[in-house]
């Protein structure tokens, strides 16, 4: 706390207490887990290898013969454009002018400056480039496809790559053991990938609705009776779901079960309230940012790109400041088949 001149009444103190900040609570799941691998290209454009692996067998065949292979690998690549996302603004001299700095007035009524109002404007751009990412590796788990919400870019790696997305349901009637269901799932994805390896870690990005009853599921609640010493069944005891084993804080709600880690998204623009998405989290380059150079200046073509860029140029006549930054960025996924969308069923 800190004693300050009441602005309401100079003859009196009041306490000033830390700020409020209303701002919303952005969680940015996806990037907490890590489960995209960016690179960083020097053009605007990738090309994605397309592999479908085959499970070889020898057969016996007459001493001193050969056979050659029995079998090969469908390999081919696919080109794709990197979609561009940019926003410029200018800060001219009457955005600060009679303007007091906000954080400090209450204190000492200091004038606003030039930087300290560019420096706002940059954290809440990347503030913005951050909600961008997160709602582009979000869309590309959730529908399959390229984030580019205008259509400067359109592709549907399920069509890209020849297969259809597998749509299953998971019947979570508090009479249906949840297990089965679950364990049909895991099977889709280690018959149909494709991938030429069994993946063994499972992640399902499950909707609120989707994620409470299956939380709240008899079957669960009886496995954690039964078996103390798991690590689901100690998180739903003790009614803290979502700290052990995965890269999260308190805020998200995690349950393992059925060789599954069920994370709870809140958002239903992000997941459907009654739908999941289960995909395997030991699967290489499953899901890929691909980061595309700046073509704004000649520093930056042609180069390793960088995530994001913040340029900022002053007029000559110190009439405005000029403040532009981007992220040239394509989210994609080497094996759309793993994605999985399940719908619960309640009845």
């Amino acid at each position: 706390m800190t004693r300050i001149n009441d602005p309401l009444n100079s003859n009196e103190w009041v306490d000033l207490s830390e700020g409020i900040e209303y701002l919303p609570v952005r969680r940015n799941l996806v990037q907490r887990l890590g489960l995209f691998q960016p690179e960083f290209l020097e053009s605007n454009t990738a090309i994605i290898p397309v592999t479908s692996v085959n499970d070889y067998k020898m057969v016996d065949i007459p001493w001193g013969t050969r056979v050659k292979n029995v079998g090969t690998d469908s390999k081919q690549s696919l080109r794709l454009a990197v979609p561009h996302f940019a926003v410029e603004e200018s800060v001219r001299p009457l955005d600060i002018k009679n303007k007091v700095s906000w954080d400090d007035f209450l204190l000492s009524t200091r004038s606003e400056t030039v930087q300290a109002f560019m420096d706002k404007k940059q954290i809440r751009a990347r503030q913005t480039v951050m909600n961008t990412w997160n709602d582009a590796f979000m869309h590309l788990i959730r529908e399959g496809t390229a984030y580019a919400p205008n259509g400067t870019v359109v592709n549907n790696y399920y069509t890209a790559f020849g297969v259809s997305r597998s749509e299953l349901t998971l019947n979570l009637a508090p009479t249906e053991n949840p297990r089965e269901g679950i364990q049909a799932i895991i099977d889709n994805i280690v018959d149909n990938f494709k991938g030429g390896t069994i993946p063994s870690s499972y992640l399902g990005l499950a909707g609120r609705n989707f994620f409470d009853a299956l939380r709240n599921h008899p079957y669960v609640m009886n496995t954690s009776t039964i078996y103390k010493d798991e690590r689901q069944s100690i998180e739903i005891l003790t009614g803290i779901l979502g700290t052990d084993g995965v890269d999260l804080n308190a805020r998200y709600q995690v349950l393992d079960f059925g060789s599954v880690v069920w994370v709870r998204v809140d958002s239903t623009q992000e997941i459907a309230a009654d739908e999941a998405r289960v995909f395997p989290t030991d699967l290489p380059d499953l899901f890929k940012v691909f980061f595309a150079p700046s073509d704004l200046t000649f520093d930056t073509i042609n180069q390793p790109a960088q995530a994001e860029y913040y340029f900022e140029k002053a007029e000559s006549d110190r009439t405005a400041i000029n403040f532009s930054y981007e992220s040239n960025f394509l989210v994609g996924t080497l094996w759309p088949k793993a994605i999985v969308k399940v719908t619960a069923q309640y009845a």
